[in-house]
Parts: structure tokens; C-alpha cells; sequence
């Protein structure tokens, strides 16, 4: 299962450097599966900063500062009430939340063409304080900026720089409430050397591979490890 998160951290990163989003939706069904829901949430949002700030350096020109200012203070406004509601939550409750929170994004991006609206001022930050508490809660706040982006047409490059910022000091805002993981040394050094890497190739593949295909790679990583998180929580709340 080790080998596996080291995987799914490599792919996500490279997901992320790629897409925009994806590195959380990967790697937190299998982080959570490996060391506990709270601790798993919290290990994908340590891991969030590094790829969000690299991914933001890679793209810091095409940011919309007029979205980012909305956006940032909605979620850091979301990660507190996202804590208490973790820190409230029995773990395989917060199991089936998280799984669920990822089909949701996952759904978003399938069908959310349907759904339009206008970037207003009062939908900025609803979406984004929503996307704050699902980061703390269940480690992943791409899916609420995801209908935002898909609503409002928002271009792919500005997109992509831009929820960097959110998602980097939401999850930044995170870490600080509730701690470090308790991971080893070693192991942690090993995860961020597969961040590294699969950001690096990140960086080759968004020159050269199409996002829509790489979008692909990333929905079925995510659905499969959203479905066994979900169906693990379900299964410990049923007893069966």
C-alpha cells in the first residue's frame, strides 16, 4: 500500500503540473486508506503546498489577482470550520466524506458544461469557502473551484495559475491548525522525492502531451481510490 501512495504521489504531482488540479484527488483516497483518515487528509495537505507552489512559480504570470483576492480569504475562512468538523468526525465517517468529495469533483468535471453561471462577487466566495472546508475536511478543495471554473468559463491558463494560490495556502492554513503528519523521516523524504520527480515530469508532459488526456489518466486513478475509500468507510459504519 506504501508502494502504492509513492505512486499515486508521483502521478499527481504530475497531474497537477499538467491540469491544475489533480494531485489531492489522487493521492488522498490511498493516503487516507494507508495512514487514517485524519492523518491521511493531513499528509495530502502538507504535500499540497510543495505542488501548488511549484505549479504557481511555473505559471505565475497568467494569474487573475481580481479571482485570487476573493478566492484565498474565502478558503482560509473555510479551513476552520473544515478542522472542527474533521476533528468531530469518527474516522470512517470521514472515510466515506472524502470518497464522496471526490466523485463530486469527479462528477463536476464530466457534466459541470451544463451548469453556467456569472463569476459574481457573492458565488466567488460561496465557491471558495466551500472548497476551504472540503481542503481541510477531506484534503481536497478542487471539486467547488472546479464547478466555478467550468460555470463561469474560466480559461484553462488562468485556472491553473490562479487556484494554485488557493489551494497552497488553504492547504498551508491547514497543516497549521492541525499539525504535522506522523510519518517518519524517511518515509516522508521518499514521498517528497516522488513529488519531485513526478513534477518534473509534470513539466515535460504539459509541453508535450494533451491535458484532456492526461484529465483522463487522473479521473480513473481518482474514482478507483475514491470507491474503495468510500467502500471501506461504509463497511466499518454498517459493520458488515
Amino acid at each position: 500500500m506504501y508502494t502504492l501512495l509513492v505512486l499515486a504521489i508521483f502521478m499527481g504531482a504530475s497531474f497537477q503540473r499538467v491540469t491544475g488540479l489533480g494531485f489531492a484527488l489522487t493521492v488522498g483516497p490511498l493516503a487516507v486508506i494507508l495512514v487514517g483518515p485524519y492523518q491521511g487528509v493531513l499528509l495530502a495537505n502538507l504535500l499540497s503546498i510543495i505542488v501548488a507552489a511549484v505549479v504557481l512559480m511555473a505559471n505565475w504570470r497568467a494569474v487573475e489577482m481580481n479571482k485570487a483576492l476573493l478566492l484565498v480569504p474565502a478558503g482560509l475562512a473555510g479551513v476552520v470550520p473544515g478542522t472542527i468538523a474533521a476533528r468531530g468526525m469518527s474516522p470512517a465517517l470521514l472515510q466515506v466524506l472524502m470518497g464522496s468529495f471526490v466523485v463530486l469533483g469527479l462528477g463536476a468535471t464530466a457534466f459541470g458544461e451544463r451548469i453556467r453561471f456569472a463569476p459574481t462577487v457573492p458565488r466567488t466566495l460561496g465557491l471558495g469557502m466551500a472548497s476551504g472546508v472540503m481542503t481541510a475536511t477531506a484534503g481536497i478543495g478542487g471539486p467547488a473551484l472546479t464547478v466555478f471554473a467550468l460555470a463561469t468559463s474560466w480559461e484553462q491558463s488562468a485556472f491553473i495559475a490562479t487556484t494554485q494560490l488557493a489551494f497552497g495556502s488553504q492547504s498551508a492554513a491547514a497543516v497549521a491548525v492541525k499539525g504535522l503528519p506522523q510519518l517518519t523521516v524517511m518515509r516522508t523524504g521518499v514521498l517528497v522525492l516522488a513529488l519531485i520527480m513526478g513534477l518534473a515530469l509534470g513539466g515535460r508532459l504539459a509541453a508535450r502531451a494533451s491535458p484532456d488526456q492526461i484529465r483522463v489518466a487522473m479521473i480513473s486513478v481518482a474514482i478507483l481510490g475514491a470507491l474503495v475509500t468510500t467502500v471501506r468507510g461504509l463497511t466499518v459504519l454498517t459493520g458488515v
